[in-house]
């Protein structure tokens, strides 16, 4: 009896080991899968992280490529202005010089009409003298 006691208590302490054996890894994987859940955590949180940064460079991308664009309107807007009033500078020079022209052609006629005056006064001025 005793002996069948003792086997039996044996047994018993080794289901008991093997169980506690047993539920100490199961404690390990548990903390290990506890562990790697922080981890996953935490790398989630670094891939939320930089998307959110990303996100921003690409508006902050996105602000300056509306600015450069604004600039070549503005600057494109500036040179075709530029254009239109030298060409409108041109044209009032032109003008300006036609004007000229004809008064100087003005000035010829009228300095080639007092040369027939002055040429006519002369050959009066002769008759008289020689009378």
């Amino acid at each position: 009896f005793e002996a069948d006691f003792q086997e039996s208590r044996r047994s018993k302490e080794a289901q008991l080991k093997a169980l506690n054996d047993t539920i100490a890894r199961k404690q390990n994987d548990i903390a290990s899968l506890e562990a790697g859940k922080q981890e996953v955590a935490l790398i989630s949180s670094q891939i939320q992280t930089q998307k959110t940064q990303l996100e921003a460079l690409a508006q902050q991308m996105a602000a300056k490529q509306k600015a450069i664009q604004d600039l070549d309107t503005q600057r494109q807007t500036l040179h075709n202005s530029f254009i239109q009033e030298s060409e409108k500078a041109r044209a009032g020079m032109e003008e300006q010089v036609a004007l000229e022209r004809e008064a100087v052609a003005g000035l010829h006629a009228r300095k080639a009409a007092l040369a027939e005056e002055c040429a006519g006064l002369d050959a009066s001025v002769q008759q008289k003298h020689a009378l």
